[in-house]
C-alpha cells in the first residue's frame, strides 16, 4: 500500500497511507449522465457536472483511511458564474461593438479588452483557488486561503508584461513570485503552508528548455528557407517541439517548486515524468487500469509514495492540470 513518511532526522515517526479509490468506469457513466442532463437545462446542469467531479475526486482519496470532503454546492458554482457574468458581459459588448469599427480604433480596443481579460482571469484564479480550498476538509479540518485576489491578479499581469517584452525570459521570477503568494496564503486549519523556493529553484531546467527550443526552431526554419518542400513541415516540427518542451519543463517545474512547499516540520516533494502527462493528449484511447505502486524505498533509506496528482482544483495543489488515476508520480514528506 502506498503511504507517506514524516521524518525526523533518521527517525521514522509515521507512515500515512495514501489511497485513490475511484475507478473509469464509474466516473464515466456518471459524467454520461450529467452531460446528458445539459441538453434539457440549457447548459445549466454543468455546476452540478462540476461538483460531481470534484465530490468523486476528493471523497475518493484518502488519507490514514480518512477521505477528503468537499463541501461545495452547485448553487454557489451558479452564483459565482452570474457574478462574472455580470463582470464579463461588459467586455462582450465592447468586443463585438469594436467588431463594427476598422483602423487603429480595433487595434487599440482589442489590446485594451485583451488586457482587462488576462487582468481579470489573474483575479478570477485566485478567488477559484480560494473557493475550491476552503471547500475541502479533512478530518473536519478545512483548508484556507488569505491573501488578496486583486494584489495577485496586479502581480501576475504586470509580471506577464515583463516576460512578453523580456520574449519569456523572465518566467521563472514570475513564476516563484506566484508561488510564493499563493502558498504563503495558503492554511490547513491553523497552520501555514510557507514557500522556500526562488527563481534559482527552476531557472536551470527553463532555460535549458528555452535555449534548446530556440536551436530547434531557429534549425527547423532553416531547413525550411533551404528546401522549399520542407517548408510545410516547419508548423508542425514547432508545433510538437513546442508540446514536447512545454510537458518536460511543466514536469520539472512541478517537482522543484513543489519541493519547496512546506506545512510545520514537514516538507513536500514531487517526482513527475514529463511522459505520463503526454498520454493526456493521444493515448487516452487505452484502457488498461492503472493502480498503485508499492511503496518502495530509494537507495538514501527516505520512504517514497506513489501517488496520483489531483486536477480538477485539487485541495493541496490547484496548479495542478493532471488527474488523479493518471500514471502516478512520487510524494514523500520530511522535515525542512
Amino acid at each position: 500500500m502506498a503511504s507517506i513518511t514524516t521524518m525526523f532526522g533518521d527517525a521514522r515517526i509515521s507512515r500515512v497511507p495514501v489511497k485513490f479509490s475511484g475507478t473509469r468506469a464509474e466516473l464515466f457513466w456518471r459524467l454520461v449522465r450529467g452531460y446528458l442532463l445539459m441538453f434539457p437545462t440549457l447548459g445549466l446542469y454543468r455546476f452540478w457536472v462540476t461538483t460531481m467531479k470534484r465530490q468523486f475526486y476528493w471523497h475518493h482519496t484518502s488519507i490514514d483511511g480518512d477521505a477528503l470532503e468537499y463541501s461545495g454546492t452547485p448553487l454557489q458554482l451558479l452564483i459565482g458564474f452570474l457574478i462574472a457574468l455580470a463582470v464579463f458581459l461588459p467586455l462582450y459588448i465592447v468586443f463585438f461593438y469594436l467588431s463594427t469599427q476598422v483602423g487603429t480604433v480595433v487595434v487599440v480596443g482589442y489590446g485594451i479588452v485583451a488586457a482587462l481579460f488576462w487582468f481579470l482571469f489573474g483575479y478570477a484564479s485566485y478567488r477559484g483557488r480560494d473557493f475550491r480550498l476552503s471547500r475541502t476538509l479533512w478530518r473536519g479540518i478545512r483548508f484556507g486561503q488569505e491573501g488578496n485576489a486583486w494584489a495577485y491578479a496586479t502581480r501576475q499581469f504586470l509580471w506577464s508584461l515583463l516576460v512578453v517584452a523580456t520574449l519569456g525570459l523572465a518566467y521563472p521570477f514570475m513564476s516563484a513570485d506566484l508561488w510564493r503568494y499563493r502558498y504563503s496564503n495558503t492554511w490547513y486549519g491553523d497552520r501555514q503552508f510557507s514557500f522556500t523556493g526562488s527563481w534559482r529553484t527552476i531557472a536551470g531546467p527553463f532555460y535549458r528548455a528555452y535555449a534548446l527550443f530556440a536551436i530547434l526552431v531557429g534549425a527547423a526554419v532553416g531547413v525550411g528557407l533551404v528546401s522549399q518542400g520542407a517548408m510545410a513541415l516547419v508548423p508542425l516540427l514547432m508545433l510538437v517541439l513546442g508540446f514536447g518542451g512545454f510537458f518536460y519543463y511543466r514536469a520539472r517545474e512541478s517537482n522543484l517548486m513543489f519541493s519547496e512547499v512546506h506545512l510545520g516540520a514537514a516538507r513536500l516533494r514531487v517526482e513527475i515524468k514529463a511522459r505520463p502527462r503526454l498520454p493526456d493528449l493521444w493515448r487516452q484511447v487505452r484502457s488498461r487500469k492503472r493502480g498503485h505502486r508499492p511503496l518502495r524505498r530509494r537507495g538514501d533509506g527516505r520512504n517514497w509514495l506513489a501517488f496520483h496528482p489531483q486536477g480538477d482544483g485539487g485541495p493541496l495543489a490547484a496548479d495542478q492540470r493532471f488527474r488523479l488515476a493518471r500514471r502516478p508520480g512520487v510524494l514523500f514528506l520530511r522535515p525542512a
